[in-house]
């Protein structure tokens, strides 16, 4: 007789969204994912990438087994020992020829045990420690740091009666499944829609009205919809008297002639009656919110845009209201210490850029840290255009985790050309990716577990607070060993005195660790209860929370900065050259078509997901939309052949002729075009649009690359 069991775990197949899932195994094999009826994300359903977690599980594609690069073209298979001797070898011998900081650490979304890998950072000493957030949302963050006080305040859409969207896609992009749970249910239930975007997404299709703005420009639009609700009184003045600052500064900016629907409709390509209706429907709503994401990040003034869209809630009062932009509740976990070694300075700020440069650092530099360091672009706290990086040392080796940057970011051969010029590089992950195909010679690769074969504790973002797992449940397959493992076993072999009291064979030990810590509710969360369920709830969860003004900064939202706040971010932001108001500068345009690369499909990931066949079978590889007026012009029929060129390179993509892109725009989904053989499904699928883009476009402030700012020109074969 089989044996059948079921085990409540947690989703990532999004990198992030958490939601909950019901795993059942026979005889020791996962046969079944399903979702988890009681996970209040997604309370049962799943999205095509949670279901297909299974075929990633056993996937014949994965990195089999430890292995070592021993020329070009060429890597070897080699045991654990073996690698992670080389690995600390050849850390150790950069750090003492060159120093910590020649040494640098990057990693993905939410990347597992992603504490662990900060502590070996701290521990080695290098200060250049790269997270995602400069080719994703750091422009958003700084924004709503900046006017919220809490840089991920979250819409309240089950609540809200109007919801206007900048550049969001939640009915199709976004990682968290409430979300679209929460939009599909608030249209159902009368809230009207509005998605303001150059591509008419699945959210756009969905909604009321879906407004065809030019991109980079969405921040003209929201300061035009403010000057409305203030030039007919249509404004909540008793939260802007108690709850806000720097209001009359923000008017005396939005009430100029240049902000004018009239003019601004000229901006942006939006009718000027849509702007009037927008803004007074917007303000008159019982209930409204506006919220902006990813289609304003990788933009020039992206983060005044977001900073004008979080002015209209708080115009409204729509500030930790029902059915507004909301604070989040978070379940807590214990972070364990680790000594900190680090005394340079980290790259970016070495060339002139700010302490605001994303969360981790800027990735833009970093091909140029490694091939050119004596000659280093700078940021703007720096008179000379460039610079020498470390006495002209630069980067020379790199531990990368959970990313890969050859599809993932800008200039994609760039990348490419920089990872081959390291001394020395060791990539973890499950697959052998392009980025580590790119090594030199003598790099190492460590075949990393899926989240089905490792436990690990971690937070969500929500409205309550909450905690979820990912259980193992079952072995790891081929000889993959999970980062806790890893990360634990190299701390102590290099020597680090925080790693020694961790036990890489006791998972168990550690996570209990983790959740030794009182949570919001007054409660401590037994790890216990977690295995059983997969997701522990705060006793306040469902409890509506609002009008919580004292998480502003000094009780007040900022409509306008100035030096003599409380704040150093605020002060920083002005010295580094932020605008005491949102403002938005007019761009001269030409007759090249802009490039739009950061538009999420429904059954893909960035670059995770296009080795699965389910996945691939759905949506097999990207494509160019064009509008018919663009496509006419230049001779191009639908499901042609393009050849897509930019200032740096050139890509062949195939056409796709829709009014689902407005004119003057094209766009194609990143994450395709994958060159490394050992991806078998995935090779040569689709291009990789990012091979076009500039990594030296950067956000003077965040650092953020203009992933959304590159112009082109396009030829049939």
């Amino acid at each position: 007789m089989r044996e059948k069991n079921k085990v409540f775990s947690s989703c990532v197949m999004c990198q992030g969204g958490k939601c909950g899932i019901e795993v059942t195994i026979e005889d020791n094999k996962v046969i079944k994912i399903t979702g988890n009826k009681s996970h209040p994300f997604n309370e049962g359903q799943l999205c095509p990438k949670g279901l297909a977690g299974l075929e990633q599980l056993y996937d014949s594609d994965r990195l089999l087994k430890p292995k070592k690069k021993i020329d070009k073209n060429n890597w070897e298979a080699i045991e654990w020992d073996e690698a992670l001797q080389i690995i600390v070898e050849r850390m150790n011998h950069i750090k003492d020829k060159y120093g910590p900081e020649s040494f640098l650490f990057m990693w993905g979304p939410t990347p597992p045990y992603k504490e662990l890998f900060q502590g070996l950072a701290k521990s080695y000493g290098t200060p250049n420690q790269f997270a995602h957030t400069s080719i994703c949302d750091a422009n958003r963050r700084l924004a709503k740091k900046l006017t919220y006080n809490d840089y991920r305040p979250l819409p309240d859409f089950k609540n809200s009666d109007y919801i206007l969207l900048f550049g969001a896609n939640p009915l199709e992009a976004h990682k968290w499944f409430y979300f679209f749970k929460d939009v599909k249910n608030a249209v159902k239930r009368g809230a009207k829609l509005v998605v303001i975007d150059p591509r008419q997404t699945k959210s756009a299709k969905n909604a009321d009205l879906w407004v065809s703005v030019k991109p980079g420009t969405d921040g003209a639009l929201a300061l035009s919809l403010a000057q409305v609700i203030i030039e007919e009184k249509l404004y909540n003045q008793e939260f802007i008297d108690k709850y806000s600052r720097g209001f009359t500064s923000f008017k005396a900016e939005v009430m100029q002639k240049k902000y004018n629907p009239e003019n601004v409709s000229q901006i942006t390509g939006v009718n000027t009656e849509t702007i009037y209706t927008i803004a007074r429907r917007f303000a008159k709503s019982k209930r409204q919110l506006a919220d902006s994401w990813t289609g304003l990040d990788n933009q020039r003034q992206g983060i005044d845009a977001h900073r004008a869209v979080a002015c209209l809630n708080a115009l409204v009062g729509s500030v930790d209201a029902p059915g507004g932009m909301v604070f989040r509740e978070e379940g807590r976990l214990k972070s364990p210490k680790f000594t900190n070694n680090i005394k340079a300075k980290p790259l970016h700020e070495e060339v002139g850029f700010s302490n605001l440069t994303a969360s981790y650092g800027c990735r833009g530099l970093i091909p140029e840290a490694i091939l050119n360091p004596g000659h280093v672009p700078t940021g703007p706290l720096l008179e000379e255009k460039i610079t020498s990086l470390y006495n002209g040392q630069g980067i020379k080796g790199a531990f990368i985790y959970f990313t890969n940057p050859i599809l993932a970011d800008a200039n994609s051969e760039r990348w490419r050309k920089a990872l081959s010029h390291l001394d020395f590089a060791v990539g973890y992950d499950i697959y052998q990716t392009d980025t580590l195909e790119a090594f030199p010679v003598g790099s190492i690769i460590l075949p990393d577990t899926t989240y089905l074969e490792r436990r690990e504790v971690v937070k969500q973002y929500s409205n309550g607070a909450l905690l979820t797992m990912y259980q193992k449940v079952v072995e790891p397959q081929y000889n993959a060993k999970s980062g806790y493992w890893t990360f634990v076993k190299l701390g102590k072999l290099l020597g680090y005195d925080s790693f020694q009291n961790f036990d890489e064979d006791d998972i168990e030990s550690y996570l209990k660790m983790r959740l030794d810590i009182e949570q919001i509710d007054g409660s401590r969360v037994q790890l216990e209860e977690l295995k059983r369920k997969g997701i522990w709830l705060a006793n306040n969860y469902d409890e509506p929370k609002y009008y919580r003004y004292g998480r502003l900064l000094n009780g007040k939202f900022n409509f306008t900065l100035d030096e003599d706040m409380e704040s150093d971010l605020v002060k920083e932001f002005l010295q580094v050259g932020g605008n005491q108001a949102p403002v938005y500068e007019l761009q001269t345009d030409n007759d090249k078509l802009k490039l739009i690369t950061t538009g999420k499909l429904r059954c893909h990931t960035h670059s995770t997901t296009q080795n699965l066949p389910t996945l691939m079978n759905r949506e097999g590889k990207n494509f160019l939309l064009i509008n018919p007026e663009d496509a006419k012009e230049r001779e191009i029929r639908d499901g042609e052949e393009v050849v897509v060129s930019s200032e740096i390179d050139r890509v062949t993509l195939t056409a796709k002729v829709t009014s689902e892109i407005r004119p003057g725009v094209v766009q194609a989904s990143h994450g395709f075009g994958h060159t490394s053989e050992n991806l078998r499904v995935a090779k040569g699928q689709g291009a990789n649009i990012n091979r076009l883009v500039d990594n030296l476009k950067l956000d003077p402030i965040s650092g953020v690359s203009y992933l959304n700012e590159t112009t082109v020109t396009i030829n049939s074969i």
